[in-house]
């Protein structure tokens, strides 16, 4: 799981200095391998970590409302050849705060499975 959220922040990082510097393609494909890894992110998340411990209500419901998030910023720009630039900039820091809140709630579920 570290491993996969340090892949998600790295990608952020590359998206982010491509968009500054205005390279249009760069981050179109970086952005194609930021929702790929996403995705696996958000698929493995699901099945390892909510069906393998015991999540209280609010985290199993804010991992859920988070995983719905998440799963519209890839289904936004998972088949898209060109974003605007702009745009994609204000979506990634939302996602990178949805993010932060993710990794919250799972470092939670981890910290109490650890302790049982």
């Amino acid at each position: 799981m570290i491993r996969s959220r340090s892949v998600l922040l790295s990608y952020l990082l590359k998206l982010k200095r491509s968009i500054d510097a205005r390279h249009a393609d760069l981050t179109q494909a970086i952005c194609q391998r930021f929702v790929q890894s996403l995705t696996d992110y958000l698929s493995y998340g699901h099945f390892r970590l909510l069906n393998g411990c015991e999540a209280e209500a609010h985290q199993i419901v804010a991992l859920q409302n988070n995983t719905q998030t998440l799963l519209e910023f890839t289904e936004r720009y998972a088949a898209t050849l060109a974003p605007d630039l702009q745009q994609l900039k204000d979506d990634l820091e939302e996602l990178a705060m949805a993010l932060e809140v993710r990794f919250e709630v799972e470092d939670e579920v981890v910290v109490k499975l650890i302790r049982q």
